[in-house]
């Protein structure tokens, strides 16, 4: 798309090279998919351990013997029985579940506690990571680069994986670190990549593709490591995920540029439409300071942040512990375990999109002011989870299919939250979207610390009850950060947000100065004499969109 002072023959020549490629030969659609996988290898990465680590460790120790770690040094000295017999008091008994066998049982003698550890050790390293910095080490170095830098520490670490499992399970854990450190680059890279790559008017749907490339990792890791845990060991999974995302990595770096100028065998009609359709995009963004002290005084802001953080210990919670659950208390084998762990997340994917429909259905019809779209998205998004979450608590130990059926409906109305407090970072910090989705998304990994370690300890036994007292606390968590971000959050761009060229602003609400004309909530009148009006509005709108990109996909990367 031009800018609206283009030459109509330069539109047309546009359009022409547009339809002139073949869309199989378009070298755009090869690389998105070859992103697509690239990112679905790294969340199988990240997810793997939460659905290995229920073959990896022993079911069957004996009640109230001392819990010790592989090594032989004492982790907590505490006493525990993982699961226990069909006589143990208070446990699910063992039964016979269709599709199922509860024979598998692990080598390591690992204790709760230590299990959570293991399980948060990539959030460790994910959330003091390269965030914040990704971005801009991409845009200095080249995404292609920061990219493969990103993947191919954390493949290498999964292939050594069960060689420092063997050694000590805290090599093991200074190795899931590692790997939450070097991929932490991965998603801020991304927007990066497509804004050398994508006309604006692929802008959405290519980086969509690459970043849903995420969540169907989290779909296949459960399945497939489970079928690889059964059939070839625990080791397994290691081993195969980590050699394909070695072998992506090759070739990504063979087959990829950071610029069409730069990429072999690109057609020049394809060359030539996406050089003429993005313009300056790239060589005219304009670097501006990030205003911190507005940015973390801002209420707005903290609502944001704070409801991320909530809801993220929930989501994190069922992504690192789902399957430790359904061992558990819902007694599913490792094939079926793998299974039902991915439901979750294939029914998160086919609800994003229907809901954000539906977000926009309401704003531009004029049904809700964008500040009440957020917040009744956000408050669907993290109530109808926690009222799931109740359910499962209280699920009786007979009923396993309901048991699955309530995770997976749990997690999949999440994504009412990708309309509620994630993309509102777009609408409150417009051109500091990015800035403000990477500090929110460093807070924000440290629950997926915090919640498989307070899991692990709450739930030494195993029983129902512990398991209850878990899903409470996040139920709890839900509600607050739903409260928060009611209260708190608005629809409106605040002034620290807008380009600094448009030096006086006035930001008026529509409920004060209703326009009819106006679908949005809010109105940005510029009163900077020097900068044509139209060019205000391109400047606002051209910054409110690419921040809304960056924003919504590196806001909320689980």
């Amino acid at each position: 798309m031009l800018r609206s002072g283009s030459a109509d023959n330069g539109t047309a020549h546009v359009r022409e090279c547009a339809v002139i490629v073949p869309w199989w030969r378009r070298r755009r659609y090869w690389l998105s998919a070859l992103l697509f996988l690239g990112f679905a290898f790294f969340t199988t990465m990240r997810a793997n351990l939460s659905i290995v680590i229920v073959c990896m460790v022993k079911h069957g120790s004996p009640h109230n013997a001392t819990n010790l770690a592989y090594n032989g040094s004492d982790w907590s000295n505490t006493t525990y029985s993982v699961r226990g017999t069909e006589t143990d008091s208070g446990k699910c008994p063992s039964r016979t579940v269709p599709g199922s066998s509860n024979e598998q049982d692990g080598e390591f003698e690992w204790s709760k506690e230590l299990q959570g550890v293991l399980l948060g050790g990539y959030f460790w390293g994910y959330s003091v990571g390269f965030q914040i910095l990704g971005g801009w080490l991409s845009q200095r170095y080249g995404p292609r680069k920061m990219l493969a830098v990103g993947m191919l520490p954390a493949a290498v670490g999964c292939i050594l994986s069960p060689l420092a499992v063997r050694i000590s399970p805290f090599l093991f854990l200074a190795v899931r670190i590692v790997t939450g450190i070097t991929t932490s680059v991965m998603f801020p890279s991304g927007p990066v990549f497509w804004s050398r790559w994508a006309p604006p008017e692929e802008w959405s749907r290519l980086l969509t593709t690459t970043n849903a490339g995420g969540e169907f990792g989290h779909a296949i890791a459960f399945p497939i490591n489970g079928l690889l845990c059964k059939y070839g060991g625990w080791e397994m999974p290691f081993y195969v995920v980590g050699s394909l995302s070695v072998i992506w990595c090759i070739v990504w770096l063979l087959v990829s540029r950071d610029s069409p100028s730069e990429m072999p065998g690109i057609t020049e009609a394809e060359k030539n439409y996406i050089e003429t359709s993005i313009g300056d995009r790239v060589t005219s963004k304009r670097t501006y300071k990030t205003p911190w002290c507005q940015m973390l005084s801002s209420r707005p802001v903290w609502a944001c942040v704070i409801s991320h953080m909530t809801a993220n210990f929930f989501f994190y919670m069922i992504l690192t512990q789902a399957p430790t659950f359904l061992n558990e208390i819902l007694k599913f084998d490792i094939t079926s375990n793998g299974f039902y762990s991915s439901l979750p997340y294939v029914v998160l994917v086919s609800l994003v999109m229907p809901i954000g429909a539906l977000s926009d259905y309401l704003t531009t019809k004029g049904f809700l002011s964008l500040s009440g779209v957020r917040k009744v998205m956000n408050t669907l998004g993290m109530l109808i989870p926690a009222a799931f979450l109740l359910g499962l608590a209280h699920l009786p130990c007979s009923e396993p299919l309901v048991g699955v059926a309530l995770i997976a409906a749990s997690v999949g109305t999440f994504a009412f939250c990708f309309l509620g407090h994630i993309v509102n970072m777009a609408d409150i910090a417009v051109m500091h979207a990015g800035t403000l989705a990477g500090f929110s998304n460093t807070l924000a990994s440290m629950p997926g610390i915090i919640a498989p370690y307070v899991v692990g300890y709450i739930t030494k036994q195993g029983t129902p009850e512990e398991w209850r007292t878990a899903f409470y606390i996040a139920v709890v968590l839900n509600v607050v950060g739903s409260v928060v971000f009611v209260l708190f959050s608005t629809g409106t761009a605040q002034p620290w947000a807008l380009p600094a060229e448009l030096n006086t602003t006035t930001i008026i609400d529509e409920q004060e100065n209703p326009d009819e004309n106006h679908e949005l909530d809010t109105m940005i009148i510029v009163s900077n004499k020097n900068v044509p009006d139209s060019h205000k509005r391109e400047i606002i709108e051209g910054e409110r969109l690419i921040s809304s990109n960056s924003s919504i996909h590196r806001a909320h990367d689980v």
